[in-house]
């Protein structure tokens, strides 16, 4: 739950993140809409990979510059 509570402040449509202020928010990810603050954090902190096992979260395979990939694809990428 503190997760969740880090990314969001009440009273604020400014989303908060580790990684900085999330200030673009998202609507990628219909069928599992709290995933899109992942997204938003990782842009917020300038991400180039996310590595999720949740396949709701990579079912769009990029979001803007950031790649978002499984463990799997991510191993096979560091490896190549």
């Amino acid at each position: 739950m503190a997760a969740e509570s880090n990314a969001r402040r009440a009273g604020s449509d400014k989303r908060i993140c580790a990684g900085g202020s999330a200030d673009e928010r998202a609507s990628v990810i219909e069928k599992d809409e709290p995933d899109n603050r992942v997204l938003e954090c990782a842009l917020a902190a300038e991400a180039t990979i996310i590595v999720s096992g949740d396949s709701h979260l990579r079912d769009p395979g990029s979001f803007q510059r950031i790649r978002i990939l499984s463990p799997r694809a991510f191993l096979d990428a560091i490896e190549a």
